[in-house]
């Protein structure tokens, strides 16, 4: 048995001498005698050259490369500064010199450590083994692919020396979607040659090469926490300063020196051809989840892998888009700012801005006059471009849009151009002059069909998604460095209505709902609050769905008052639990009352005076008293009960029922001491009494008021009138004439008032208590309620996509938060649709450090990367996330659908029109004279400093060719504004949303229709019997008639429509019963944004 073992042993360790040997002769023939053609001079120089192309939607037209030119400073090992590469060596891999390619000392290392913390902290790859990655693309994580990884470091072990491995390394290393490499990265980052780096810019870029994304510092993410982003680079700088001193390649005095310096990032030029697509490309191949799934596939650094990246911006759509909005910033430009020939050539020999480089329809391009000829009609200017060698003509046609602008800033904003304007204007050009111009049309033999333009100062941007995705955006006039579309904050005014109408809908208001209009001091937190009209409004009340039609401010801020009225306390609480306002409850514990009083009162500001828990108790008792009145069938004298406050109203009209209770005495006595005959032959007024006056409306009520001066609808009565009406009452009736059917100031009866009075007095003991500042107290305190309104609407604005700081403010419905137009544009997809459109599950992020949040534009424009053999490795995948319950998004929509006849977008209406590209179907089109049906909202800041259009683009729905639908259309959001937030004001000009930015908006909805080809598309004949309508999702839905004249308030109920489709005339969707032909008696939903999800 013993010889056995022996013989056994011998043999299984010459077995091992065998496989040792034949596994080192594979590994000498694979790395020494056949190492393949990967490891080449030609074919690492290819790599180190391959550029990723990215592509429009189709997949076939390209937008750019991420690399070219500038991206790539290729730098040999001598051009590699001393400091850089001594910084590399000691933070990645500090046995580089030493080893051959595996360190496997630093594998054990790796291993132990990763093992003590249950998850990987650190990485056992060498310098060498990260160049084999980077340079060859590890197909995935598994085995297979590692251990060729692993084949390939050995060959370049093998092959070059360890001064060729690193320059390979430092010429590969990802940057950001700007490029890769040190060159890109000292010019990127510090505007600075290699060679001119410091020792702590040197440590920067080689710590960061890793996690790029984590600490560039011009990222918008990182723009937006530029504390953070600092604090980051300055612990990685110290790490890798540190390592450096340990390795002693550098004394401790440059060590203290270089961690005592602050660092100054200075972002540098890239002399490549860009925009801001390619802009957001770069920043979206960076999101986690792409970041991850790349990864997954072996692909350490898209931009050198040639992978093909397909974005979801549609080519047509794009070029209509900055077309659209070029030309209104043009024609703005010179409505406010005229032209003067010596101030545009001043303006034109500093500008930084060579134009477009194709001259292709819709081009924006400079050249210089050659020649003007004939004058008025016949006049043309002849344009030549020198580096192109082209020369173009600017016809009449060419010249009107700045003639009309010249007009109107000379002679105010409804003024036409004549004769006499055109020839202004061709004096303001001269042969010789640089001139701005845009391509209008290319004849058959190439020739140039120019319009005049005008280089702007005002700025703006647009911004057009489908269910998430980007289709199209321009990010100002240049379109390049700054995307205002997705950077810019600004003031959207108006625009943020709809948003308070949709909060007031989740909380139980309804459409038809009347607001008070009249000018009116809010208070909150003993701070006065007066909005102020952007016109003269007509209604002094006014249906919520015509306060967003017609624009109205001080119904949306007495909205925004009230937001919370038909809320039961319990549901105050709710909300109250939601938004953080309540006790919180952490692990079984509830907070102690001390501490809840202090937040409440310290970062909400409520302070809880008896004077609050009066008006706590007045609304407890009115809504104590709801039964009463319903029973009684006073539901009118109840609303105004809800609308009415506490000391001011309420005490006002309890101090007229002892004046009324006089009064009716004194009358009394006189008309029953004069007879009617003598009354009639000799009228004479009642008498004068301190105490008010009896008068009656145009509708027939009695009203009791102090008032001096009368409404121009009530009159004064004579006792004649008054004795008659008298006459004919009982006793008894007569006595509840002058206690129910007499209105104090024309608001509710004597009865009203003195039951509100005795309830109030039990209402009262419920809170006398010592401890106010109790949720069940605290939900009938008005500020709380106001408060807890306007916290649920900065939750609200963050479930719709709002991620810039949103202030809880009165003014908040007008606009005065400042927000991106990529995030109002989403916020309006919401609203329309209901839902957020999200590219990853928010678990999916939650948790993660500073690098693994998420930009929504940035991760959006990517619809697909593959690689260069076809494999699709990344598909855009959407996660829609319910924020609008669908009723309330239907009633929001019908809003912003009748904002555009009805209201302030009616040039859509009447300018966006379905065009066939066949003609006789056009003409057919064009003889029906069809408004199509269109959504959105105008929004103008204060001062007129920014203008805005938002709003939605319905497209036929799926395979129904007779039928628009909300599902699947485009939301296009459209500003103009100065960036210095100048008012866009001149003499008779006020640039307002539906000047500024709805005509840009409608050429952009008009892009829309032609490239969807929606005239093309639908059903003639079905179009000819039923025209062109939206169709709404059948939520049970009721279409009111409404007068217009009267604010919107609901008319001829009998007409009243179950349907899908709105109705040719003015109406409102709504939801509730008609009762008795006469009466809507609403529905009221209570759907929170948590709720629907």
């Amino acid at each position: 048995m013993l010889k056995f073992l022996r013989y056994s042993f011998v043999a299984f360790f010459l077995f091992l001498l065998l496989g040792a040997a034949v596994c080192a002769g594979v590994g000498y023939y694979l790395v020494v005698v056949n190492p393949g053609p990967e490891v080449d001079d030609a074919y690492i120089n290819d790599i180190l050259t391959r550029e990723s192309p990215v592509y429009y939607r189709d997949g076939q037209t390209q937008v750019g490369v991420l690399f070219e030119g500038i991206h790539r400073q290729y730098l040999t090992f001598e051009e590699l500064p001393t400091p850089f590469i001594n910084a590399l060596v000691a933070s990645e891999d500090d046995q580089f010199f030493k080893h051959f390619g595996v360190d496997i000392p630093g594998i054990a290392r790796a291993m132990l450590a990763n093992i003590k913390a249950g998850r990987v902290v650190q990485g056992g790859s060498t310098i060498t083994q990260q160049t084999a990655k980077n340079l060859f693309k590890r197909e995935s994580r598994s085995m297979q692919a590692k251990l060729k990884e692993l084949l390939f470091a050995l060959r370049l072990e093998y092959r070059y020396p360890k001064e060729k491995i690193l320059e390979f390394y430092s010429n590969q290393f990802y940057v950001s979607g700007n490029g890769h490499g040190l060159g890109v990265a000292a010019r990127y980052f510090f505007d600075k040659a290699p060679g001119e780096l410091t020792l702590l810019e040197s440590a920067f870029i080689a710590g960061s090469v890793k996690r790029p994304n984590y600490y560039n510092p011009f990222l918008k993410n990182n723009r937006d926490n530029p504390e953070e982003t600092r604090q980051r680079a300055k612990e990685r700088i110290g790490y890798v300063l540190g390592k450096m001193r340990k390795a002693n390649m550098i004394s401790e005095e440059e060590f203290n020196r270089a961690g005592s310096e602050e660092i100054v990032f200075h972002q540098g030029k890239m002399a490549f051809t860009q925009n801001t697509v390619m802009d957001l490309v770069k920043e979206g191949v960076g999101a986690p989840f792409i970041a991850a799934a790349l990864e997954e596939n072996g692909i350490s650094n898209i931009s050198t892998s040639g992978c093909r990246i397909i974005t979801s911006i549609d080519r047509e759509i794009q070029a209509k888009t900055v077309y659209a909005l070029r030309r209104q910033l043009s024609q703005l430009d010179v409505n406010l700012r005229g032209y003067s020939r010596a101030k545009i050539q001043e303006e034109y020999a500093t500008l930084d801005y060579p134009g477009d480089s194709d001259f292709i329809v819709g081009a924006f391009v400079f050249g210089t006059i050659a020649e003007v000829a004939g004058i008025n009609e016949g006049a043309t200017v002849r344009v030549a471009f020198e580096e192109s060698g082209k020369t173009g003509v600017i016809d009449r046609a060419g010249l009107e849009r700045m003639a009309a602008g010249l007009t109107r800033y000379r002679r105010g904003a409804w003024a036409t151009p004549g004769p006499a304007d055109r020839k202004a204007l061709l004096a303001e050009l001269r042969a010789g002059d640089r001139v701005c111009v845009s391509v209008r049309e290319i004849d058959a033999e190439g020739g140039l069909h120019l319009d005049l333009e005008r280089y702007p100062q005002v700025e703006g941007g647009a911004f057009v998604l489908q269910e998430g995705a980007i289709r199209a955006m321009g990010g100002g006039m240049s379109n390049i460095n700054f995307n205002r579309a997705t950077s810019a904050r600004r003031l959207m005014g108006s625009t943020f209505k709809p948003f308070l109408f949709a909060a007031a809908l989740q909380l139980g208001w309804n459409p038809v709902d009347m607001l008070s209009n009249q000018p009116a001091t809010f208070t909150l937190l003993n701070r006065p609050y007066a909005p102020q009209p952007d016109h003269d409004s007509p209604f002094s009340s006014v249906s919520l769905s015509w306060a967003g039609v017609t624009s109205e401010n001080v119904a949306a801020v007495w909205l925004l008052y009230h937001l919370t009225d038909h809320l039961s306390p319990a549901r105050i609480q709710e909300l109250a639990r939601q938004l953080d306002m309540a006790p919180r409850v952490r692990d079984g514990s509830t907070e102690d009352y001390a501490a809840y009083m202090r937040r409440i009162r310290d970062r909400y500001g409520i302070i809880v005076s008896r004077n609050y828990l009066e008006h706590a108790a007045f609304a407890s008792a009115v809504r104590s008293l709801q039964p009463d009145f319903v029973f009684d069938n006073r539901l009118e004298e109840y609303k105004q009960l809800q609308r009415m406050r506490y000391d001011g109203e309420f005490l006002g009209l309890k101090s007229l029922v002892p004046s009324l209770l006089s009064y009716r005495q004194i009358v009394e006595s006189i008309l029953r001491q004069v007879n009617a005959d003598s009354m009639f032959a000799n009228p004479v007024p009642l008498p004068a009494f301190a105490g008010g006056r009896l008068v009656r409306d145009t509708v027939g009520r009695f009203i009791f008021t102090r008032r001096p001066q009368l409404p121009p609808n009530w009159m004064e009565i004579g006792p004649l009138e008054l004795k008659g009406h008298l006459s004919a009452l009982s006793p008894e009736q007569a006595a509840a004439f002058w206690q129910q059917e007499v209105r104090l100031d024309g608001l509710v009866s004597a009865t009203t008032v003195q039951m509100v009075d005795e309830q109030l007095q039990e209402e009262r003991s419920k809170f006398v208590v010592g401890r106010p500042y109790t949720l069940e107290i605290l939900s009938e305190v008005r500020d709380f309620r106001i408060m807890v309104g306007l916290q649920y609407l900065v939750g609200l604005a963050r479930a719709c996509g709002i991620d810039s700081p949103f202030e809880p403010v009165p003014s908040l419905p007008l606009g005065s938060n400042v927000v991106t137009l990529a995030e109002i544009t989403r916020m309006y997809e919401t609203l329309v649709t209901g839902s957020r459109h999200d590219l990853a599950d928010a678990a999916a992020l939650e948790g993660g450090e500073g690098d693994t949040q998420t930009d929504p534009d940035s991760a959006a424009i990517i619809e697909r990367i593959e690689t260069p053999e076809g494999r699709v490795v990344y598909t855009r995948s959407v996660h829609r996330v319910e924020v609008i319950h669908p009723r309330v998004a239907a009633a929001v929509s019908n809003i912003l659908q009748n904002v555009v006849p009805h209201g302030t977008g009616k040039y859509a209406w009447e300018n966006v029109r379905l065009r066939s590209s066949d003609p006789a179907r056009d003409k057919t089109l064009a003889g029906m004279n069809l408004h199509y049906p269109l959504l959105g909202k105008t929004g103008t800041a204060n001062d007129y400093r920014n203008a805005a259009f938002i709003g939605h683009v319905p497209v036929l729905s799926g395979d129904n060719q007779s039928v628009l639908s909300l599902r699947g259309g485009y939301t296009v959001g459209v500003y103009t504004g100065y960036d210095s937030n100048l008012a866009m004001v001149k003499r008779g000009t006020r640039v307002s949303g539906s000047v500024g930015a709805l005509p840009a908006w409608s050429d952009i909805a008009q892009a829309i229709l032609d490239t969807e080809r929606i005239a093309d598309r639908l059903d003639m004949v079905d179009l000819a019997f039923n025209g062109l309508s939206l169709q709404y999702p059948d939520v049970q839905q009721v279409f009111l008639p409404v007068d217009p004249r009267a604010g919107g308030a609901p008319v001829r109920l009998g007409s009243a429509l179950r349907q899908t489709t709105a109705p040719s005339g003015p109406a409102t969707l709504s939801f509730g019963e008609v009762v008795g032909g006469e009466r809507f008696e609403p529905e009221r939903l209570f759907e929170p944004f948590w709720k629907t999800r």
